[in-house]
């Protein structure tokens, strides 16, 4: 956009048609701006596309409205009214008659954004409502204030700013206004400072409804709370407030409470106005501070207690009570949800989301304890409010008349539950209260009559009981808070006044007198105009008359403070005449008292009396209905209001019959009696001494106050008191109506602009000199447009006139003292100006550069010219000399090829002739060798015929006698195979007698030992059957539910300590000798067997005897070997050797059975878990001292031991079981501690052991022969152990890690900036009200002590080191990922200072990393890969090629987004983006839409699955560490 248009140009003829034409040719030049009003927008600008031309009397200009295609429109019309299109070209053809109807022009660039707007140099309505748009929605950096001259607008962002914390005040404290940017503190600070000039100060907050009237005036309340200590704290930590100042800010919650409600435009609105007077100790002591304060309101909307419309609420007090009362004192005031109440349930909007009604009632008890209220009269306050929500549930039905229902006459139950509630909580009589309710006492003289209300004025009377009773407790609110905010004020102190006055309002039905749809949605909504709304435009009229003539006061008291000369007055519309019409002695407010002091007076002749009074040719501002006779229509400042006159007079006399208020006051209710008597208030009816009840009763009503007149009165001693102090001016903007979060809605701020009297001010201003200059500021800025002979001069005045004379006429700028004023756009003239002539000097420069440039280059040229013709001619005879050469050259080689050729053909036929004869001679010489070939091939043919049959005769014979011997060989071998098959039959059969003969002796004396012992005979049974079953059967295996339940169904009772020592022998033996005895039989069968099978085919081998479960089963079969391979021994010496074997059995079997007994105790495996496993101590290091292998490993190797020993015994049973005991202790550790690191360290590597131990097993048992049982056993625990490593384990501590490593990655990778030179001093990261916040910068230390703190965990407990790498690179994944995934999230945030960060985070990882031998790279290529192309130049479609060389792992979507979070930051002074060409973002966007459909955005956080690879373990340590208790049983199986 280029800068702003020129002012006029200067005039020859002022005031003429010629100088009009002129201006217009100036102003609307090619490339220029202009406003067009717009139905959506309010204002949209249109550039001049050509430079404006005159066609027969009619200046012709053409502009293109942005925003879409062209379209021209021709309009000849000296009113103008925009068509919207995206794009529009409008050629306007205006008569010079009508030249003021052009567009208004746009201010210079400089402008668009100024602080006040008094110093824009075009002041008109569009360039006003621009530069508050452009303040209030700039992107960086939004303004929610703006000084517009005295005045403050405050536009509502509806979202939480960061500009009012205690170091904001701070700055604003002891500054003027102008050194600072717009700010309510600015205008607070300004006030003081006034003050302690000892003038009186008043700040006027006005605005509609939702434009934050309310937190405007706490924010100025807190600051002049504090305005004395803010100087003296700029060094401390917190401001520190007295006593006075902490009540005043009390006030605040009490009357939030008992007067803000709920609206359709506000969840806070005031729903009354108030002006709060803060009174200053004297200026000349030492400390000015708050001595007090005190509060007048106006106006509480009573009509808000008995009705709320839609989505709307009543006073928060109401729903606080319902809300967050104690159950007790719910249960004492039969309070119930807000949903049952009858004054609370018509909006339906019981629950706000912005408000915390439990939270808020706190506050307002906290609030009533400061101001001095106890809690006890707290809770008489809250029993009144109980009582009117009880009342609003009264019924009032029809009475019974001739067993039929009467409307006419109105009736209360005498059981109505509510009002038995609402009597007995404020103690009034309820008969009486009924009858005041349904019936009507009329005095006339001395005649008392009594009638009948109908239901409808029974439900009014119910009413008007309501709004009397809640507004004598506002009322005796507001004197106690005064009365506690008096402190230490006394009479004649300085004060300064804050007024929260509500806006203009106006309902539905009055919007048709308004311009346009958007207009009618800027005030606030009611069902129809009534009193109340009348009583707050009358305000709002003499505010608007006040605020106009303190602006203009102050503008022409600065004309005649600079000596201004021939300067006329500025004449401006004053509204005077409305507020005549409201106040004067014929005017609405008179007539409504004269009609309210008669008796049933009807609101229509209230109509008719103003109709006859007001509505004649003189009174512009009063309008009569056009039909019926209930409305009227005032024409006020901002707009035409038709007000509903039902329920005028009632609300006017402000009172209810003189019969309820003597039962009112009859309460019982002493705190109820105190707020209702009528010596509380100074606005109640005076008390009469006269014992004449009538006659008082008459008389009062003849003289009593109506509310019109009291807020006439209060109104005018308000306007008395702003009169007398100097005003400041707050006007508070509603941006949009939905309360969007910075929200701008066009129509709607230029009505409320208008509404409150900007735009009217601005019109006005632009009568006078709105734009001024000091000499010296006029000077430096324009000095240009003079000769340089005067730049230096020290009389700036003279400057100026030599810049201005010959430029503008004079009617268009006054000099005076100290500045120079100007009319409405001259200071765009002159930077128009400046800029031409800047252009010019620009322009001269560069043509004698040129000329310069020019003149060096030709002569530059004849130079290189003549060199050139030199070297020309010299190349020249070189060539000719060339060709000379050439030629005599070519001449000599001609005659050399000549005799070359007659040489070669001499030599060719010499060789042609041998050749020839060479040829005849191969050909005789191989037809001979052909012969003598031939014959050699029948020779040869002719011998190799006898050779084979030879040779078929020799095999013939060698096969025959081969095949003889193999016969004679294979005869041999049978024969020998059956000797010996017969000697080991006969050895076994001797070893089968011997074995049976010491069974049978065994079994006899055993028998007499069971006789003896019951329990010996109980487990011999059991070992009996438990050796049955491993010779029958082999290795079997059943899985139990649980632990316990397998040792209670596998296992039998436990040996006695108390057996005897021979009876253990003899059962040893006996199982000993039951083995040897089935092993022999199997061999005997083998052998039979093997015979059978020897004799029938005489090839096959008899077949291996399984793997029985005995332990001696291997020793007598390896005896049964060693006796048949001596073939020469016989069967008595067999029977001695198996006799001599046998004699060792019973020693061994007493150890072998007492570890059996023990390893199958019931609570072998409960005990042993929970030593090693539940219960156990985690080691821990001390100091630097590290932990050795068996201090952390002894649970693994403990458990390897028993594994070893049960598999020794054959327990394979018991091994399985204890295997599955072990993994559920681990598994049960782990869900307990899982969030302890080091415990879960020292659970996996203790798991990663025992892994390693098993395998050791499986393989040791590999190497044995027939073992494919225990292979199977093996290979079933050993999966069990895996899977408790890898997911019981080892997944939850990384589900534990990532969880916690998440939240570190972003601040460690993207936002940590370690590099000085490449800081970024505020990041483009906004909070959720849109104020920047800084990161925090130790991001990457944080990193590094969590990923040292986890290596250093799992190196202490000797973590297996390929699974320490497995979970640290997982760690490091998850960084990335998370790190990238965060990344595409941020937008702007990625820019080339922040790429070369987050490179340089990256690296860092890494070099940890490398440090401890992991490569971390990989991991972290992604990230790399962002930054790199953050750091690439992106302007054109040529660049496209240089991003995607950098790019391996990122796919075309990723590199799409990450474009659209990085942004280049501009090195220029203003700071502007440099933008990614739209070429550029199309080819990217054209690679990702190819590849939409395989390529994902986000990484996901998956684990990688990875075999976990351990090495087998075959040396275990015994050793237990002192920490570990176990039986000494269980010590001894480990030896």
């Amino acid at each position: 956009m280029s800068a702003g248009p020129p002012a006029p140009p200067p005039s020859q003829t002022p005031g003429g048609s010629n100088e009009q034409l002129a201006k217009a040719l100036q102003d609307y030049k090619k490339g220029y701006y202009g406003y067009f009003e717009d139905k959506t927008d309010g204002w949209i600008m249109g550039v001049v596309t050509a430079d404006a031309s005159i066609s027969e009397g009619s200046l012709s200009v053409s502009f293109r409205i942005e925003g879409g295609e062209v379209g021209p429109i021709h309009i000849v019309s000296p009113s103008l009214i925009p068509l919207r299109s995206p794009l529009q070209t409008r050629e306007i053809d205006v008569p010079v008659s009508a030249l003021e109807t052009l567009p208004p022009l746009k201010n210079p660039d400089n402008m668009d954004y100024v602080d006040d707007l008094s110093q824009l140099s075009y002041l008109h309505e569009p360039a006003v409502f621009s530069a508050i748009k452009n303040r209030f929605l700039h992107k960086m950096d939004p303004k929610i204030y703006t000084y517009s001259g005295m005045a403050l607008i405050a536009m509502n962002p509806f979202a939480k700013v960061d500009i009012y914390s205690e170091d904001i005040m701070k700055e604003y404290a002891g500054v003027s206004r102008e050194a600072m940017q717009p700010h309510i503190y600015g205008i607070a600070e300004e006030c003081y400072r006034a003050m302690l000039t000892g003038k009186d100060q008043s700040v006027i907050v006005s605005g509609e409804s939702g434009a934050g009237k309310t937190q405007s005036t706490k924010y100025i309340m807190q600051y002049l709370a504090v305005v004395d200590s803010l100087s003296k704290a700029r060094s401390e930590a917190k401001i520190l407030k007295s006593e006075t100042e902490d009540a005043v800010l009390a006030s605040n919650p009490i009357l939030e409470s008992f007067g803000n409600a709920k609206t359709t435009r506000n969840d806070n609105s005031s729903r009354f106005g108030k002006f709060v007077e803060l009174f200053f100790s004297d200026r000349d002591s030492h400390s000015v501070r708050i001595t007090g304060a005190k509060i007048r309101t106006y106006l509480l909307e009573r009509s808000r207690l008995i009705f709320q419309p839609e989505s709307e609420r009543n006073y928060h007090i109401f729903y606080q009570l319902c809300a967050a009362a104690p159950a007790a004192e719910k249960k004492r005031l039969s309070l119930d949800r807000w949903e049952s109440f009858h004054y609370l349930n018509q909006g339906r909007a019981g629950v706000v989301k912005t408000i915390n009604d439990i939270h808020d009632f706190k506050d307002t008890q906290d609030a009533l304890s400061t101001v001095g209220i106890p809690v006890e009269s707290q809770w008489d306050i809250f029993k009144i409010c109980a009582a009117l929500l009880h009342l609003g549930n009264v019924k009032v039905k029809p009475a019974e008349k001739d067993g039929s229902l009467d409307k006419s006459e109105s009736s209360i139950a005498n059981d109505d539950s509510a009002l038995d509630t609402f009597t007995t909580l404020l103690g009034i009589k309820k008969a009486d209260f009924v009858q005041c309710v349904t019936k009507k006492q009329t005095t006339i003289r001395n005649d008392t009559m009594v009638t009948s209300l109908s239901v409808d004025l029974a439900n009014v009377t119910r009413d008007s009981v309501t709004k009397a009773i809640y507004t004598k407790l506002f009322d005796w609110l507001v004197r106690i808070i005064n009365r506690d905010l008096k402190r230490e004020s006394v009479h004649g102190q300085n004060f300064i006044g804050v007024l929260d006055i509500y806006g203009f309002v106006v309902v539905n039905a009055s919007l048709n007198n308004l311009n346009t749809h958007n207009e009618k949605r800027r005030f606030e909504h009611f069902a129809v105009n009534s009193f109340e709304q009348f009583c707050i435009n009358y305000a709002n009229e003499k505010l608007q008359q006040e605020f106009t003539k303190h602006v203009f006061r102050l503008e022409q008291e600065e004309y005649i403070r600079e000596g201004l000369e021939n300067w006329t007055m500025i004449q401006f519309s004053d509204n005077q005449p409305c507020i005549d019409l409201i106040e004067g002695k014929v005017g609405i407010l008179s007539i409504l008292d004269d009609k309210s002091k008669v008796q049933n007076t009807k609101d229509e002749e209230f109509i008719d009396s103003m109709n006859k009074t007001l509505a004649n040719p003189t009174q512009k501002y009063y309008i009569k209905a056009k039909f019926g006779n209930d409305t009227f229509t005032v024409k006020h400042y901002a707009v035409n209001v038709t007000y509903t006159a039902a329920g005028f007079i009632d609300k006017n006399k402000d009172s209810v019959s003189d019969e309820m208020k003597d039962v009112l006051r009859a309460s019982t209710n002493s705190f109820f009696k105190e707020i209702f008597s009528p010596d509380q208030s100074a606005t109640e009816e005076p008390a009469y001494a006269s014992s004449d009840k009538t006659r008082m009763r008459r008389s009062t009503l003849k003289s009593k106050s109506t509310l019109g007149s009291m807020f006439k009165s209060s109104l005018e001693e308000l306007m008395e008191t702003i009169r007398a102090t100097e005003g400041h001016y707050i006007r508070c903007i509603k941006p949009n109506m939905a309360k969007t979060a910075f929200g701008f809605e066009g129509p709607a701020v230029l009505a409320q602009l208008k509404a409150c009297g900007v735009l009217e001010t601005i019109k006005i201003s632009n009568e006078g000199f709105p734009s001024k200059l000091t000499y010296e500021e006029f000077a430096e800025g324009y000095y240009t447009l003079i000769n340089s002979d005067f730049w230096e001069s020290k009389d700036k005045r003279d400057v100026c006139k030599r810049i201005i004379s010959p430029l503008i006429d004079s009617s268009k700028y006054r000099f005076g003292k100290t500045k120079i004023f100007f009319k409405s756009g001259q200071i765009a003239f002159f930077d128009a100006r400046r800029r031409e002539r800047v252009i010019f000097l620009m322009n001269y420069g560069q043509k004698n550069i040129r000329r310069f440039l020019q003149r060096t280059k030709y002569k530059e040229t004849l130079v290189a010219i003549s060199d050139m013709q030199m070297h020309a001619q010299r190349y020249i005879a070189e060539k000719k000399l060339a060709k000379l050469r050439h030629e005599a050259a070519l001449r000599k080689a001609e005659e050399e090829r000549k005799r070359l050729l007659a040489e070669q053909e001499a030599a060719r036929k010499h060789e042609s002739i041998v050749l020839l004869q060479s040829c005849v001679r191969r050909r005789n010489a191989f037809s001979v060798r052909q012969k003598l070939k031939q014959e050699a091939k029948n020779a040869e043919k002719n011998a190799e015929r006898f050779k084979e049959k030879a040779s078929s005769l020799e095999n013939k014979v060698v096969s025959l006698a081969a095949e003889s011997a193999a016969k004679q060989t294979e005869i041999q071998d049978l024969a020998t195979r059956n000797v010996a098959l017969s000697k080991d039959l006969d050895t076994a059969k001797y070893a089968l007698v011997a074995a049976q003969e010491r069974i049978q002796m065994l079994e006899s004396e055993l028998e007499s030992v069971k006789r003896d012992t019951h329990d010996l005979h109980a487990s011999s049974g059991y070992l009996n059957g438990r050796m049955s079953v491993s010779t029958e059967s082999g290795v079997s295996m059943a899985k139990s539910p649980s632990r316990a339940g397998r040792h209670g169904l596998s296992r039998a009772p436990s040996l006695k300590r108390s057996n005897s020592i021979v009876s253990k022998e003899h059962q040893s033996e006996l199982k000993a000798l039951r083995a040897e005895n089935d092993a022999l039989k199997m061999m005997l069968d083998g052998n039979r067997v093997s015979t059978v099978t020897a004799g029938s085919s005489g090839m096959k081998r008899a077949p291996t005897m399984t793997r029985g479960k005995s332990i001696y089963s291997g020793d007598i079969m390896e005896l049964a070997e060693r006796e048949r391979q001596k073939n020469g021994n016989s069967a008595s010496s067999t029977q001695e050797m198996i006799q001599q074997r046998t004699t060792s059995i019973p020693e061994n079997a007493k150890a072998l059975s007492h570890r059996i007994e023990v390893l199958g105790r019931e609570m072998f495996i409960n005990d042993i878990c929970d030593a090693l496993i539940t219960k156990v101590q985690i080691p821990m290091r001390i100091g630097n001292d590290p932990l050795y292998k068996r201090d952390v490993h002894f649970p693994s190797h403990i458990l390897g031991c028993l594994f070893a020993v049960e598999m020794d015994l054959g327990m394979v049973i018991e091994l399985y079981d204890f295997c599955e005991g072990v993994v559920e202790a681990f598994q049960e550790k782990a869900k307990v501690d899982g969030n302890s690191r080091a415990i879960m360290c020292f659970l996996i590597s203790n798991a990663c052991e025992l892994l390693g131990i098993v395998s050791g097993l499986q393989e040791s048992e590999s190497k044995k022969p027939n073992n494919r049982a225990n292979m199977n056993i093996l290979s079933k625990i050993r999966a069990s152990v895996y899977g408790l490593l890898d997911i019981d384990l080892l997944s939850v501590f990384l589900a534990n890690a990532i969880k916690e490593v998440i939240p570190l990655s972003a601040p460690a990778l993207l936002e940590t900036q370690d590099l000085a030179e490449f800081y970024i001093a505020a990041a483009p990261k906004t909070t959720w009200f849109g104020a920047a916040e800084e990161f925090a910068n130790d991001g990457l230390a944080k990193l590094n002590m969590f990923l040292v703190d986890v290596g250093v965990t799992l190196r202490t407990y000797m973590v297996e080191n390929s699974l320490y790498q497995f979970i640290m690179m997982e760690i490091l994944r998850t960084v990335g990922m998370t790190s990238f995934n965060d990344l595409l999230q941020r937008k702007n945030f990625l820019c080339p200072n922040r790429a070369i960060q987050i490179e340089n985070n990256v690296n860092t990882v890494i070099s940890w990393y490398t440090a401890v031998g992991l490569d971390a790279a990989p991991s972290l290529t992604i990230l790399k890969e962002a930054s790199k192309i953050a750091m690439l130049q992106k302007t054109s479609a040529s660049d496209i090629q240089a991003v995607y060389s950098v790019v391996n792992q990122l796919n075309a979507n990723q590199v799409q987004q990450l474009l659209t979070v990085c942004y280049n930051p501009s090195p220029a002074p203003d700071n502007v983006d440099i933008p990614i060409s739209l070429e550029f973002r199309e080819v990217v966007r054209s690679h990702a839409t190819a590849s939409k459909t395989t390529d994902i955005l986000a990484i996901g956080l998956t684990k990688q699955d990875q075999p976990l690879t351990v090495g087998n373990v075959h040396i275990l340590d015994k050793y237990v560490p002192p920490s570990v208790i176990l039986p000494e049983e269980y010590v001894q199986l480990l030896q």
